[in-house]
């Protein structure tokens, strides 16, 4: 973050937001900005720059403006005007937004109702988040999926949820009806599974080489599935839907894109 000096965002700009506490040049930094941009990305800001305002009034007679924000944290709205300026070398990467950060961001943006400027870099940010979260944080990063509107984010930040949960964790009522659904399925395909083989088995000969070759295969597979604890399926809902769908791809059972939630 910048220093008490003034942050130019944009040279030619005629607005100059006063952000953090005023009585401390420590935690106040003045960023100049173009109204212009101000209004284009954000609603809030266009109307407090329309003529029904001090700051639109004031903007119309002298050419310029400034604008006292002190309860917005400097560091991140001077995140925002860099992406809204789209001043992409002010805009950190993804290593440098940790989580306590990416929240204090989208908490400022929805302040200023501008989150499809900030989509593309929020979306960055959440995706690295999401590798090394636990499930509490994954579902706050979700709300932020909808909070920026990316229906792809939102898909996959509830996949993966729904991978990485038990039936214990708590979910919400439609994380956990696709968690369930998971499981349906994975218990479906076993049982298809075992009704195949034990129809095949029924259809050889009694007492034929076939027939003892058949059965045998069939108890190979019950026992590799109790071992495994994937049957009976409804005894294991403490385990993630990724560990069964591992444990199924481990024993040749399954094909990974028919079973994924």
């Amino acid at each position: 973050m910048a220093s008490s000096e003034d942050v130019i965002v944009d040279p030619d700009g005629d607005v100059t937001l006063l952000c953090g506490d005023q009585s401390d040049e420590r935690k106040c930094i003045k960023i100049r900005v173009s109204s212009a941009l101000l209004q284009r990305a954000s609603p809030v800001f266009k109307a407090m720059l329309s003529n029904r305002f001090r700051e639109g009034n004031e903007l119309s007679s002298s050419a310029s403006v400034e604008i006292p924000l002190p309860e917005d944290e400097p560091d991140v709205m001077e995140i925002l005007c860099n992406i809204i300026h789209m001043r992409y070398d002010g805009v950190p990467k993804s290593m440098d937004m940790d989580y306590a950060r990416i929240v204090r961001f989208l908490q400022l943006c929805d302040k200023y109702a501008c989150a499809p400027a900030v989509r593309p870099s929020a979306s960055i940010w959440i995706r690295k988040t999401l590798v090394q979260s636990d499930n509490k944080t994954r579902c706050v990063l979700l709300d932020m999926a909808k909070q920026i509107k990316d229906l792809e984010l939102m898909r996959d930040v509830s996949r993966d949820i729904v991978m990485k949960s038990t039936e214990n964790d708590g979910l919400p009522a439609s994380l956990q009806a696709m968690r369930t659904n998971a499981m349906t399925t994975i218990a479906t395909h076993i049982d298809t599974k075992l009704e195949n083989d034990m129809s095949a088995a029924q259809a050889r000969v009694q007492g034929t080489h076939e027939c003892l070759a058949a059965h045998r295969s069939l108890a190979t597979l019950l026992g590799q599935l109790c071992m495994a604890q994937l049957w009976p399926i409804k005894a294991h809902g403490g385990k993630r839907v990724e560990e069964l769908l591992s444990t199924l791809e481990a024993l040749r059972l399954k094909n990974l894109d028919y079973l994924q939630p």
